[in-house]
């Protein structure tokens, strides 16, 4: 029973995360930071980035698992700089750069080729681009880093 819980999790994140990928960085950022369900893009959002980045984590556990702790790393990073995204924010507006465009554009381009390697159950495709999934993740720690050093 606890493996048909497991799968119905990762089927419905499955679907979350297909429909999460138009959505841009800045989407994200500002909803993890809205303080109020009224002040969000979508207010499912709460609590969204905790379902993906536990479905992330049960797929590299079953497909990659010497990329489970890197992938534990970048979540941890990415939690400190938006929190220091946030704080900069209270003080100033951030503007979304160039840069974080192109990593949203490049980032729903991925997402659609995971979703496919997915549906599919294409266990070699899923690794493949589990290993890319978290290179471009950690390029969005490096931007968001990078926003963080600008507005200090």
């Amino acid at each position: 029973m606890k493996h048909f819980w497991r799968l119905f999790l990762v089927l419905q994140i499955v679907g979350i995360t297909a429909a999460l990928t138009a959505v841009s960085l800045s989407d994200f950022v500002q909803a993890e930071q809205a303080e109020s369900e009224e002040e969000r893009p979508w207010p499912c959002a709460e609590g969204i980035n905790d379902h993906i980045d536990y479905y992330y984590e049960l797929l590299a556990e079953k497909n990659q698992p010497h990329e489970v702790e890197r992938w534990q790393n970048i979540k941890k990073e990415r939690d400190l700089l938006l929190k220091a995204i946030n704080e900069a924010q209270k003080r100033e507006l951030l503007a979304e750069s160039k840069q974080e465009k192109e990593w949203a554009a490049q980032h729903e381009k991925l997402q659609k080729s995971f979703l496919e390697a997915v549906k599919k159950r294409d266990e070699e495709q899923i690794s493949q681009l589990l290993t890319e999934l978290f290179a471009q993740y950690e390029l969005r720690n490096k931007l968001l880093k990078e926003k963080v050093v600008e507005s200090e």
